[in-house]
């Protein structure tokens, strides 16, 4: 079962959710994986799913972002139906930004080149523009020395600082983190050192108008 552990908002209430799920249901044959949830998220508020493996909550958030397509409910941002629609896209594509479990970091491209690659395409940023938002990115994340260096040069952190930094490339205004830290290898030996790790991470999140969405499954790790 998915419980709702923390919830922060940085800026006065809302007077409509900026996610709002409505009554979603997702179904895999006949497996129920998520069974009429409902869920409202302000801008600039903080919010971690919790619950064991199983319980949904990565199927939750591959629905938000339309990675998943759920078979009742509904699902907006900012007022807006996500679905397969050109307004549905286009509103996913300029708000929501997405850490996955496994990074999903291009392994052909450098780590610049990572960076660079959705503000050119996406946002038509010019390169010269989208090189200097890389690097501002990885110096936030402290590894600007990595940029001409591959994926698999990389350690697993620094790679995922590596898909943080490429999703606040884009200036989302929703931070979905994808079962973040669930494979931390020392997780369960050190829950204070990783426990700090989430809350410094969080706050580097903590700006006003964006919020961040985190899945995980150490309840123990999140109440610290």
């Amino acid at each position: 079962m998915m419980e709702i552990l923390v919830t922060v908002t940085m800026n006065p209430p809302a007077t409509q959710a900026f996610i709002r799920v409505r009554d979603v249901s997702k179904y895999f044959d006949k497996f129920c994986a998520l069974d009429s949830v409902s869920l409202d998220i302000e801008l600039g508020q903080k919010l971690v799913i919790c619950g064991p493996s199983g319980s949904g909550k990565s199927t939750l958030i591959r629905c938000i972002n339309r990675l998943e397509r759920h078979e009742a409910g509904e699902i907006r941002i900012d007022g807006i139906v996500v679905d397969d629609s050109p307004t549905g896209s286009a509103v996913l594509r300029n708000n929501v930004g997405m850490v996955f479990q496994q990074f999903n970091l291009f392994p052909h491209l450098t780590i610049l080149e990572n960076l660079m690659l959705g503000p050119v395409r996406a946002r038509k940023m010019a390169e010269a523009d989208a090189r200097d938002l890389a690097m501002h990115y990885l110096e936030r994340v402290r590894i600007p020395e990595q940029f001409s260096k591959y994926p698999a040069q990389l350690s697993g952190g620094q790679q995922q600082r590596v898909a943080i930094a490429r999703a606040l490339c884009m200036a989302p205004k929703i931070m979905l983190l994808f079962g973040f830290l669930n494979n931390s290898v020392n997780i369960q030996r050190n829950y204070r050192a990783a426990s700090s790790n989430v809350w410094r991470l969080r706050g580097r999140f903590a700006w006003r108008q964006r919020s961040c969405f985190l899945t995980n499954r150490h309840r123990r790790l999140i109440r610290k």
